[in-house]
């Protein structure tokens, strides 16, 4: 190939629900444009258009104003519906949207708050920042912000819990996560934030085309140089306020890092433009010392979790699990219950194999009342339904001699000399006893 031809286009492997949705966005665009072609009212319009759904009828939502410093900011709390008649406070995930800080509102967020809410049992905040260019750095981190202080010093009459926050951010959302949690340490604010889970975030506003996945992907899919250039100039105009850590979280020093940042669980994708910006900086965290787990999505677009179509993927329904997953363990604890029924049949039940009561406690889901062992309590009704019917068919029909309980739990062992029946460990093994005196 000669020196002067143009460089082959890339075309990365995608599952075909990623390819359904890469071919549904670009049908919603003019001909041959992409999103910085359009004027930002009708991108907006694009990225509504893409999220057209029937609303999760398992999931209620309550909206309301908080006032902030940089004006009103519409907040919607989401909740289990199942949880809307009891008082019980329930755990709290924080949520910051992504959208290059100029796209995406609460509708437009729905899917992935609403799976968070089905999967984890957790009540969602949702704070809808004003959009760039309308408003600009710092008016977003600051509205976020003082959301989460209105949140956590009225969490007992929203029905939340406030004294462990998790907060998830999406793309641009996951540059406001960070922010929160260095503005939280900075001021010396009252927020416990012990978790944090950046998907395919945003860490350096100052460097475009530096890593492989930026030159890889360099006109998209979907996350091109062209938009995170036009985000990042109407998000922060002005390149110097760029270089700060709530900024560019990646210019954060290790100490600053390990002084800053909460355990955090990082997600990218395969396709996507930030891909190696968000595995770098997972490095960072861990040489830090930061606990940070990384996981890329093979064959995922950009924000593939949050998109109607692409979040249909396996791999993308794989993330949600494993994300839901580990903001239960955060908030809850290591959780004893059955994984297939915790996940399968939402049993949050401990198991325990004590002889005793001891160990038989609930573990302290976010709908306790309404979780109580869905499963145990289905397969209890069902036993004691079979039971009571097989006691009156045998009350109906008498047998002669029928064998005992006692003899039915002696089977196989009737019949035989006593020392076969022995089943002690002395009996059943000769050296036991001689072992045990060495």
């Amino acid at each position: 190939m000669a020196s002067d031809d143009p460089l082959p286009e890339t075309s990365p492997y995608l599952d075909p629900q990623n390819i359904a949705f890469g071919q549904q966005f670009a049908a919603l665009l003019p001909a041959g444009k992409q999103l910085t072609d359009i004027p930002i009212a009708q991108a907006r319009e694009v990225f509504g258009k893409a999220q057209a759904r029937t609303p999760d009828p398992r999931v209620s939502v309550t909206d309301f104003l908080v006032p902030t410093s940089f004006g009103e900011v519409k907040t919607s709390l989401y909740k289990p519906r199942e949880h809307d008649s009891s008082d019980q406070d329930l755990p709290l995930i924080f949520y910051l949207h992504g959208g290059g800080w100029f796209l995406g509102d609460a509708f437009d967020y729905e899917p992935i708050v609403d799976d968070l809410v089905v999967r984890t049992g957790f009540a969602v905040v949702f704070p809808e920042y004003t959009l760039a260019p309308e408003r600009q750095f710092p008016a977003q981190q600051e509205q976020c912000l003082q959301v989460l202080e209105y949140i956590v010093q009225n969490g007992s009459s929203r029905g939340v819990k406030t004294d462990r926050l998790v907060i998830v951010g999406d793309s641009a959302g996951a540059q406001l996560a960070t922010a929160l949690a260095v503005l939280t340490r900075e001021r010396e604010l009252k927020l416990k934030i012990v978790h944090q889970v950046l998907l395919h975030p945003v860490v350096n506003l100052l460097s475009f085309g530096d890593t492989f996945s930026e030159f890889e992907f360099q006109n998209g899919p979907l996350i091109s140089n062209a938009f995170i250039q036009e985000a990042a100039t109407a998000f922060i105009p002005t390149v110097s306020d760029r270089s700060t850590i709530t900024a560019s979280p990646a210019l954060m020093t290790a100490s600053q890092l390990a002084e800053f940042m909460p355990p955090t669980t990082i997600v990218t994708a395969g396709a996507d433009w930030l891909r190696d910006e968000g595995e770098k900086f997972a490095q960072q965290l861990q040489t830090a010392g930061v606990e940070c787990g990384v996981v890329r999505g093979i064959a995922c677009l950009h924000d593939a979790e949050v998109f109607v179509v692409s979040r249909k993927s396996p791999t993308a329904k794989l993330v949600m699990i494993m994300v839901a997953g580990k903001l239960r363990e955060v908030l809850l604890g290591p959780s004893r219950c059955f994984p297939f029924w915790q996940e399968v049949l939402a049993c949050y039940v401990v198991n325990t194999n004590a002889e005793d009561e001891s160990g038989k406690h609930k573990c302290k889901p976010a709908l306790e009342d309404y979780y109580e062992c869905l499963h145990h309590k289905k397969e209890a009704a069902k036993i004691s339904a079979l039971q009571a019917a097989y006691r009156r068919r045998e009350a109906e029909t008498p047998r002669d001699q029928a064998p005992s309980a006692g003899q039915i739990r002696s089977l196989g062992l009737l019949d035989r000399k006593d020392e076969e029946v022995d089943i002690k460990a002395a009996a059943v093994l000769p050296k036991y006893e001689a072992n045990l005196q060495k």
